[in-house]
């Protein structure tokens, strides 16, 4: 829904008056430096919290935006490229399955390629039932004239393509170790309820 309603726009007033409608906050966002012992205040035009894939897709997709931004996580950031040994130690059991808009998107967010090159497997065809029993549904490539119908990935590959994209970008202003204390809504900040 926001990378559609963001790509229309051409100026950076139009992304910013659709992103504070999107519920995003504009703000302000304070960091101690341990060296000069001092706080250091900047304004970003977004705050993005937390570094999983969410937050890292839209990091990606506001990367060229104009705007100003910022994506804090709470711990360190997962720099450490996953392993591409086939052994069962080498793989993560926390995957996605992407569907081909998905995959479309992160194409667009020129991620794919580092996806490609560690590991996915495509899916031609889905099963889905409840734990029930009592309900299932099926899917299949053929019923849609492709190939396939998504790609299954590991979660720590899509984080580390993600998170290599933006950092070689830098535009996005990353910060990693940041505790929020406070979230304050520009309305609030102007005393207006």
């Amino acid at each position: 829904l926001l990378k559609h309603k963001v790509a229309k726009f051409t100026k950076r007033t139009q992304v910013k008056a659709c992103l504070e409608n999107c519920r995003m906050y504009v703000g302000t966002v304070a960091t101690f430096s341990a060296r000069t012992d001092i706080f250091q205040f900047k304004q970003f035009d977004v705050a993005i919290i937390g570094a999983g894939i969410a937050g890292l897709a839209l990091a990606n997709a506001l990367d060229n935006s104009g705007l100003k931004v910022v994506l804090l996580e709470a711990g360190p950031f997962k720099t450490d490229k996953p392993s591409t040994e086939k052994t069962l130690d080498g793989f993560d059991a926390r995957v996605s399955a992407l569907t081909l808009g998905s995959l479309q998107f992160l194409q667009r967010l020129g991620v794919w390629p580092a996806i490609e090159g560690l590991r996915n497997q495509y899916f031609d065809r889905m099963s889905v039932w409840d734990g029930e029993g009592t309900g299932s549904i099926e899917f299949n490539a053929s019923e849609i004239d492709s190939p396939e119908l998504g790609y299954i990935v590991e979660n720590r590959v899509l984080v580390y393509a993600l998170l290599e994209n933006i950092a070689l970008s830098g535009n996005v202003k990353l910060l990693d170790h940041a505790h929020i204390q406070e979230i304050q809504t520009l309305t609030e900040l102007d005393g207006v309820k």
